[in-house]
């Protein structure tokens, strides 16, 4: 068997906390290390008393190394968030996730809306286009819901799913319940010594719980008994306990047997006769009381004074009839429903915040020079030596104090570190250094021995040998790393930093490193977010081109380093600026003389078109465009030559023949700031295009409407034509108008064989359209002709008589013109830019894939496509319009955009 690592605790105090042990581990060491050089250990040796001072001193450090962790993290003593920069958070901001499950959703509802009583969501599996993903949700109200309330219910409910919506998942449609009242009937006898109110309220509370499903608890719960874990598993309650909501299946059928055992077990209850169940009013004959699929129990609890009611308990004592005092009968029932229906307090034991700690940060890396406590003679403290020392006394004091002050900065920086931790820890971008220094200005005389103007220019050498910047960087990755493996994270930055050198051409390594350290920053300040939201989906809201991105696409964002930007167009850097664009400026070969004698051929415009604001690239093809994020942002690929009376820049990027004159100027310094600007702007274009397009297939689904047809009947009732194609109300209203008049005209009739051998009659329009067809199918072609006349004859008297022959019924079909292939159902398409510098290149492209692949939940599929400068262009065109047209209700021009967009999408394989 394997044993499982994990850091002990220290049982025995530490070797830094006890004098007597380091001063005896010290004289091991000089006898190892000295031989018999030094054989003198007594206490007036100078070696001893050094030793033993700096023996003295690690001590105090010892001691303030073991304070409690709050002390060391300075907690609450300064406004230096632990939580939110060393990622010290309780389990309640740990553990939650947004809803994952119906059961989730069901908690969600029944504590943010509290018109709900009841609501059940449901998969779809039926649906007409096979889409899977869809769910319906059934609500069922309180009694006490006000009917301009349940409007506002729904689009409450409608709104927080849509907030909390899964990945790949959406509501079809919602339903409110509707109420089957339940009543009964019969005897009650009860005990001589029972109140018949009371016994009657209880009755009737138990068997409305046994009815209605209500989700509340009716005891209170030791809350500090459960789990991390199991106490905040699923999403953040407001006004329930995590553990106080029973969910329960939708009552479906009630038992009538179960009805009398409910009643028997009552305190007080001898029996029940001729108990009669009704619902709605109608008598149950039946053992058994069903509901349908939008239909609820709800229990009628009219108790009158007079008993005219017949649905509703006699009840009697002592074989007497007892008469019952309604308003108390009603005070008790209240009493109970209210009691049943209290929301206990949720004890969240858990969640305890660090203790403040004691000492301020100063106290923490407080130094106390060990040469204070020198002996005088060593004249060590500010003018102890006498004024008539030799100079060889004065020298061989600052030599000794020289020599301590490697010691004592040693201790003095540890003291430092130490009072650093937090912000060795830190996520803060700001945090980024590791080795944290001070100045151990206690030391005597410090100024004398330390050859610097100024104690801060000494801190900054100290800071400077201390660790290099590359170490520096490295380090830090490394305590991130740890920060992200407490939650099971990691953060590559190989590639990103070997890309974001190419792209930042003239940014040192350093430079760079340090920008993607940062990127590994943000990306752990968000990872209680990116966690919570790991399966959630994204909101569009009614605001044009807003969309809040799901908890996925930020994640693969910040993955790859893609920061937010102002616009939310990837080509909106590139057309609105019109920083590349079509031009008709004619470029040809020519031949520039060079300063020297040497000629250079090159692309050129003529010169009088040349700018001083701006620089020209000539592009033949979306290939050289291509070519300019790659190599455009290179200093190596631009060269500036003296040309007759000017300076001219050119561009010729690896592969290019010909170099591209792209700017002249009198000036070889403006040549200079050109190029910079050059590779700034493109280095700036590659940022600002850079970015990811999601979408979720099963929102782009049509809104599905029942097909209708036209049905013709004689005056038997017997069916004649029907629609030869069901379409939606309108065209069928349109098609009705005609029918009579294309009826009764010969011409318009036509035979027509199905694959049975059988033929039917066909009724066209003046467009030659089928418009009717018989339902009376006709064994040889000859007995269909022969009846056209008679069919003719029919619509011909009918009109005459002005009798309404034609009815429009629904069918069993649906009307859509969406395609039926698409992957509406658990698919993501992720759409990129294939310009950038970055998304050029074969390892991103794999990284990429590799980041959805390890994030994505399992059941989703996905495509990606990368798209060039101009098809991004129209598909952010009809991105953005199905966008805007997604949050209206029922609308044409939502599913026109939706069938446009899924038109894109297909044309990009």
């Amino acid at each position: 068997m394997i044993e499982p690592k994990y850091i002990k605790e220290e049982e025995a105090e530490a070797v830094s906390l006890n004098y007597e042990a380091l001063r005896e581990k010290a004289i091991l060491y000089i006898e190892q290390y000295s031989g018999n050089q030094w054989t003198d250990y007594n206490y007036h040796d100078p070696g001893i008393t050094i030793m033993e001072q700096l023996c003295y001193a690690i001590t105090d450090l010892g001691y303030r190394t073991h304070f409690p962790i709050a002390d060391i993290l300075l907690s609450n003593k300064d406004k230096f968030d632990l939580a939110k920069n060393n990622l010290l958070l309780g389990p309640d901001k740990i553990f939650p996730t947004s809803a994952v499950n119906r059961a989730d959703y069901r908690k969600l509802f029944l504590d943010a809306l509290p018109t709900i009583k009841n609501i059940w969501l449901n998969q779809i599996d039926d649906h007409p286009m096979g889409i899977s993903g869809l769910y319906e949700l059934q609500i069922q109200l309180r009694e006490d819901v006000l009917e301009f309330q349940e409007k506002e219910t729904l689009a409450d409910a409608k709104n927080l799913f849509i907030e909390n919506r899964f990945l790949s998942t959406d509501i079809e449609r919602i339903s409110l319940l509707k109420k089957a009242e339940i009543s009964f009937s019969g005897k009650l006898f009860i005990d001589s010594f029972a109140v018949g109110e009371d016994i009657l309220a209880e009755i009737y509370q138990q068997t409305e719980n046994y009815l209605s499903n209500d989700n509340n608890e009716t005891a209170a719960f030791d809350n500090s008994k459960i789990a991390f874990t199991e106490l905040y598993t699923g999403p953040i309650l407001t006004n329930y306990s995590l553990k106080s909501i029973r969910l329960k299946n939708k009552t479906n059928e009630i038992y009538i047997s179960e009805i009398k055992s409910i009643i028997e077990g009552v305190p007080g209850v001898i029996s029940i006769e001729d108990l009669v169940v009704y619902k709605n009013g109608i008598k149950c004959f039946d053992s058994i009381v069903t509901f349908e699929k939008d239909t609820y129990p709800i229990l009628e609890k009219l108790i009158t004074k007079d008993n005219v009611s017949s649905y509703q308990l006699s009840v009697y004592r002592n074989n007497m009839k007892y008469e019952i005092d309604t308003d108390i009968f009603h005070q008790l029932l209240d009493s109970i429903t209210i009691n049943d229906r209290k929301s206990y307090e949720d004890h969240r034991k858990y969640l305890k915040s660090i203790p403040d700690g004691r000492f301020s940060l100063n106290e923490v890396r407080e130094y106390f020079s060990i040469q204070k406590e020198f002996p005088a003679v060593y004249g060590l403290r500010d003018k102890e030596l006498p004024n008539n020392s030799t100079k060889k006394r004065f020298a061989q004091a600052k030599q000794l104090k020289a020599y301590l002050l490697l010691f004592e900065q040693l201790m003095a920086s540890h003291l430092s570190q130490l009072a650093h931790i937090r912000e060795l820890y830190s996520i803060n971008k700001k945090d980024t250094s590791t080795y944290f220094n001070q100045v151990p200005t206690d030391i005597p005389a410090l100024e004398s021995v330390v050859n610097f103007k100024s104690f801060d220019g000494y801190n900054h050498y100290l800071d400077t040998i201390s660790v290099t910047e590359e170490a520096n960087i490295k380090r830090k990755n490394q305590f991130l790393d740890h920060l992200l493996a407490r939650y099971g994270e990691e953060f590559d930055t190989t590639l990103l930093s070997k890309l974001h050198h190419l792209v930042n051409y003239k940014t040192s390594k350093s430079a760079t490193d340090l920008d993607i350290l940062k990127a590994k920053m943000e990306y752990a300040r968000q990872i209680v977010e990116l966690g919570f939201e790991r399966g959630k989906a994204g909101v569009l809201t009614n605001e044009e081109g807003k969309i809040k991105k799901s908890g996925l696409q930020k994640r693969i964002e910040l993955l790859l380093s893609i920061k937010d930007k102002e616009s939310s167009s990837l080509t909106a850097a590139i057309f609105d600026q019109a920083s590349i664009s079509k031009v008709r400026k004619v470029w040809t070969k020519k031949n520039i003389e060079i300063e020297g004698g040497n000629s250079l051929r090159v692309f050129s415009i003529e010169d009088d078109n040349y700018s001083s604001d701006d620089f020209e690239f000539y592009c033949k093809s979306y290939k050289d465009l291509k070519e300019l994020f790659l190599n455009a942002v290179k200093d190596s690929n631009y060269r500036i030559e003296k040309t007759m009376n000017v300076f001219s820049l050119f561009y010729s990027a690896s592969g290019t023949d010909t170099p591209i004159k792209i700017y002249h100027s009198d000036s070889y310094n403006k040549c200079i700031a050109k190029k910079e600007k050059a590779i700034e702007h493109f280095t700036d274009l590659n940022r600002k295009t850079e970015g990811i397009y999601m979408i979720e297939n099963i929102l782009l689904r049509p809104k599905l409407t029942n097909d209708y047809q036209i049905e013709i009947k004689d005056s038997n009732q017997t069916l004649l034509f029907k629609s030869y194609l069901p379409s939606p109300l309108e065209r069928q209203k349109q098609l009705k108008e005609s029918v009579l008049k294309l009826g009764k005209s010969v011409e318009n009739y036509s035979v027509v064989a199905d694959e049975e051998g059988l033929y039917s009659l066909v009724i066209y329009n003046t467009n030659n359209d089928a418009v009717l067809k018989t339902e009376v199918k006709f064994e040889t072609k000859q007995d269909a002709n022969n009846s056209i006349e008679k069919f003719a004859t029919f619509f011909t008297s009918t009109k005459k008589e002005n009798k309404l022959i034609a009815t429009i019924e629904k069918a069993e079909s649906i009307s859509h013109d969406f395609p039926e292939q698409f992957p509406y159902s658990n698919h993501l398409h992720f759409i990129c830019p294939d310009w950038p510098l970055r998304f050029q290149n074969k390892e991103f492209k794999s990284f990429i894939s590799d980041c959805i692949d390890a994030y994505i939940p399992a059941h989703l599929s996905y495509t990606i496509t990368y798209l060039g400068i101009e098809k991004m262009k129209q598909f952010e065109r009809v991105y953005s319009t199905w966008m805007t047209n997604y949050n209206l209700k029922e609308s044409l021009e939502k599913d026109i955009s939706s069938l446009q967009l899924i038109q894109a999408l297909r044309s990009y394989k």
